[in-house]
């Protein structure tokens, strides 16, 4: 039997920037280039204080391998074990270490090089040179700490991303559990009536209903679901809402296009039909009217909906979602693969959804 598979919601939020895998990119290019102008900077400043540039070169390489040592010991071990705790006192004392540590490295790789290579610049290892590496480290820790402030920066964001995505997730999980308790009440009133009438539809009406409650309790779960299951659980809901008024309700649902192996994620379109049901004024049967069209079209999937706007708008009821939410939903589980607009007019509240399924669905057998 054929399992669909689709991109799961990790895979859309790592499309984002603020993803680890973004995140990370972003710092070691920041460091690559950081080292590079480093680098570019010592080669300049030793050919002219040398005036060779064989020299020069080696100097960098010398004094390269010490400054990293020095930069990323104090951002990865010094400032987040002593400053960020604000043991400033150890930490003090542990970045003279540090900073006498890699002066030691650098005059004694120069110098070893120096003697290997037989240059004739081993007059310039004297004890003041030490200590103008001690100095020119410290100028190093300075223009390096804007590394850390920049990786801070996408740490933050990373976090603010991961917050707002943990609370998508649970408002997600939330509408794919909720029953609506108004319209459950009244489609199980709805059928008690139809039984008392002994009518034929009641039976119809509880299958109905037990495929409703089945796929909210047990498709839902997953994060996606075949596109023809929630056509179905849309189609029930639009049934049982007719009973309201036995069926004499203006509304329409249309479905067009190839339905097969696309998945979409669960009760997504359900708060649109919840909001036209719930603020427009179908039950007015002369001037009330819901009308829906659900098309694919070569991976691109076109779902509308419009409803009258009573001529008194209703007093806001509590519960329900919202539209703000959806939104919300969207731009986290299809970023820049769809299209949402809403219009609202004095007689017509219309939606219109576009989503590229080809780009964020795959169906594996």
């Amino acid at each position: 039997m054929a399992r669909h598979k689709s991109c799961t919601l990790c895979t859309h939020i790592n499309q984002n920037m603020q993803s680890p895998i973004h995140y990370r990119k972003w710092i070691w290019g920041i460091h690559f280039f950081f080292w590079i102008l480093i680098a570019a900077l010592l080669f300049l400043a030793l050919s002219f204080i040398l005036g060779n540039p064989t020299y020069a070169l080696g100097g960098v390489i010398a004094n390269l391998v010490g400054l990293m040592v020095l930069v990323y010991l104090h951002l990865l071990v010094l400032l987040p074990r002593w400053f960020d705790q604000e043991k400033y006192v150890s930490y003090a004392l542990a970045l003279v270490v540090l900073l006498l540590f890699t002066s030691g490295i650098r005059f004694f790789v120069g110098w070893g090089m120096v003697s290997q290579l037989d240059w004739d610049i081993e007059g310039l290892f004297r004890p003041s040179y030490f200590g103008s590496m001690f100095f020119s480290g410290t100028f190093f820790l300075l223009i390096s700490i804007p590394l850390r402030l920049i990786e801070n920066w996408f740490k933050k964001r990373e976090l603010e991303q991961e917050l707002k995505t943990h609370q998508l997730e649970a408002e997600l999980r939330f509408l794919k559990a909720q029953v609506n308790p108004h319209f459950l009440f009244n489609a199980l009133n709805n059928i008690y009536a139809l039984s008392f009438t002994e009518s034929k539809k009641a039976p119809e009406m509880i299958l109905k209903l037990s495929d409703m409650m089945s796929y909210m309790l047990y498709d839902c779960k997953n994060e996606n679901v075949a596109l023809s299951a929630e056509v179905g659980y849309l189609r029930n809901y639009i049934d049982l809402q007719q009973l309201k008024k036995d069926g004499e309700l203006n509304i329409t649902f249309k479905v067009q296009g190839d339905l097969t192996g696309v998945q979409i994620t669960p009760m997504l379109f359900i708060p649109f039909f919840e909001n036209a049901f719930k603020h427009g004024n179908l039950e007015d049967t002369t001037n009330g009217w819901l009308h829906s069209s659900l098309r694919v079209d070569e991976g691109v999937l076109k779902f509308t909906i419009t409803n009258s706007v009573p001529v008194l708008p209703r007093e806001h009821e509590k519960g329900g979602v919202g539209l703000e939410n959806i939104r919300q939903r969207l731009n986290l589980l299809y970023p820049e693969n769809h299209e949402l607009d809403i219009q609202s007019g004095e007689n017509e509240y219309a939606v219109y959804l576009q989503i590229k399924l080809s780009e964020v669905c795959s169906t594996d057998a």
